[in-house]
């Protein structure tokens, strides 16, 4: 079973996020271009579950701009 994670994100964070999904064991499987939004992209990414159950939800459900800024104290 596989869990996914779907961001919408500008592209000056596109590093950062990338950098901090993969260390939470995701893999981007999509970058979409938002047309009619300024320079934004949607990240969606999976990671394998092991034994078909979800983890409890803990930490940030949706990466931000805000929550880039706390992490990483812009």
């Amino acid at each position: 079973m596989y869990q996914w994670r779907v961001n919408q994100i500008k592209l000056s964070l596109m590093e950062r996020v990338l950098n901090h999904m993969e260390r939470q064991g995701f893999e981007v499987q999509s970058i979409i271009p938002l047309y009619g939004a300024e320079r934004e992209v949607v990240l969606a990414g999976k990671k394998l579950v092991k034994d078909g159950a979800l983890p409890a939800r803990s930490g940030i459900p949706a990466v931000t701009d805000r929550d880039i800024e706390t992490i990483y104290r812009k």
